[in-house]
């Protein structure tokens, strides 16, 4: 004997798609890349401060990323 039930069943959903939810799973990715924390770190600094390291604003993705992209 087989029984049926169309009681709506309680997913837990926070409203969002499955492309939007599998984005943020991708950026979460990207952002615990050290390179990443690295890029945040120097982009945060003052031109003063970097000019101490050697460095310009324009300079900050060549030196973090320098030969993993094409940058």
């Amino acid at each position: 004997m087989a029984y049926v039930s169309t009681a709506p069943v309680a997913v837990a959903h926070d409203g969002k798609g499955f492309f939007s939810r599998a984005l943020d799973v991708l950026v979460r990715m990207a952002e615990a890349d050290p390179r990443f924390q690295k890029l945040s770190v120097l982009s945060a600094m003052s031109d003063e401060e970097l000019a101490k390291r050697g460095l310009r604003r324009d300079q900050i993705a060549r030196e973090v990323l320098g030969g993993t992209y094409y940058v």
